[in-house]
């Protein structure tokens, strides 16, 4: 399976987490690579998972498509995951996703149900093609962008509708 994660990706996505954590102020546990969840949190106090959570960057301003996508494949694995720690308690899931501009999160049980078409990394070829949820960019809470997040160093410009790897509703 090719991996599309740069050693500066990862990271970023490391860092990420750690923000993620200190906001929360939860431990973040980064899973493996090619693990379909990219972390659990742990309630450091309690010594319990507390949630599992996904992340999605985008490279794009928050403003310029309506929706984000979360696949559904992701969706499950977050589900199984989080069934999985849950004894007695409900272990909260979360997608995170991390916009040129912005950082917002929302509940899996909101973004789990939205509309859901076949989308894809075209680039990746037709086996990259998944159902996904579409997933309204208003409904989620926005958080601060951490220190180092490189909008807070250096300009960025809106991206372009070509560089998109799949189209939403509203751009066809």
């Amino acid at each position: 399976m090719p991996l599309f994660q740069s050693p500066a990706d990862q990271a970023r996505e490391r860092a990420l987490g750690d923000y993620l954590g200190t906001l929360w102020g939860w431990k973040m546990h980064h899973l493996p690579e090619l693990n379909r969840v990219d972390w659990y949190a742990e309630d450091v106090f309690n010594r319990v998972a507390v949630a599992v959570i996904e992340h999605k960057r985008r490279k794009c301003l928050r403003a310029k498509f309506p929706t984000v996508y979360v696949s559904k494949r992701k969706v499950r694995a977050l589900q199984k995951f989080a069934d999985a720690f849950d004894l007695d308690w409900r272990l909260d899931a979360r997608f995170v996703v991390e916009w040129e501009d912005a950082l917002g999160w929302i509940p899996l049980w909101k973004a789990e149900a939205r509309d859901f078409e076949l989308v894809g990394n075209y680039t990746r070829g037709p086996g990259a093609r998944e159902l996904c949820h579409h997933v309204p960019v208003s409904q989620f809470e926005l958080l601060p962008l951490w220190p180092n997040h490189p909008r807070l160093l250096t300009p960025t410009t809106p991206c372009s509708p070509s560089k998109r790897p799949c189209p939403t509703p509203a751009t066809r």
